[in-house]
């Protein structure tokens, strides 16, 4: 009676639970899915057609859950983002064919939050910054390919000014205005000297207009 009673219960388990394969049309894999019923469940694996793995990820009722890989052709690593139930959660990570990471970045509720770097393939530091839920938040600091600072930028939930620097000096260039994490108010360009050369005022993201002498303007 044990026997049958173990029996019956991997019958039902293996028919609650099942691997769907999919095939490219020269027959190597191109997908291995775990379902329960008709939904994903568990593991799945997306394969390239040179059979090294495009995805590797973990499903929950249909939304992905868990640790999501991405990779190169090549089986290099091309990120590693973290889900909770179909929205990404906690650290995100995005990397060069080289293997270095190329961004780092943190979620919440599918949303930016925390802080954010992106670096050259070099692994020199490019943008390190702050997201609050989704704005840009705090001190943003840009910089070139040997390490040298280029910019500088405060924001508050998204609004703030990001500034551009003469390279190999802290005299101003540009001097951008942002409000709701894109360009919003005017964009000023500065000659060495420090006099405005060039005013572009934006509504939402939009040019609204070029002055190109101000002081003819004023």
């Amino acid at each position: 009676m044990k026997y049958s009673f173990l029996l019956i219960s991997v019958i039902i388990l293996a028919s609650c639970s099942k691997v769907k394969k999919e095939y490219f049309p020269s027959g190597d894999i191109k997908s291995e899915i775990e379902y329960k019923g008709d939904q994903k469940n568990g593991e799945a694996l997306y394969y390239y057609n040179n059979g090294n793995i495009n995805i590797r990820c973990r499903y929950e009722k249909d939304m992905l859950h868990g640790l999501y890989e991405k990779f190169y052709p090549d089986g290099t690593k091309m990120e590693a983002t973290n889900y909770n139930n179909g929205m990404k959660e906690g650290s995100s990570i995005q990397y060069y064919e080289n293997g270095k990471v190329a961004t780092t970045m943190n979620f919440k509720n599918d949303i930016p939050d925390g802080e954010y770097k992106e670096y050259f393939e070099n692994g020199q530091i490019k943008i390190h910054g702050f997201y609050s839920n989704g704005f840009y938040h705090g001190d943003w600091e840009y910089f070139d390919f040997n390490g040298l600072k280029v910019g500088f930028a405060h924001f508050e939930n998204g609004s703030g000014e990001q500034t551009a620097y003469y390279y190999g000096s802290s005299k101003k260039k540009v001097v951008v205005e942002f409000a709701e994490n894109i360009k919003n108010g005017r964009e000023t360009y500065y000659t060495k000297e420090g006099e405005v050369s060039k005013i572009i005022y934006y509504s939402n993201g939009e040019i609204e207009k070029v002055v190109r002498d101000p002081e003819e303007n004023q």
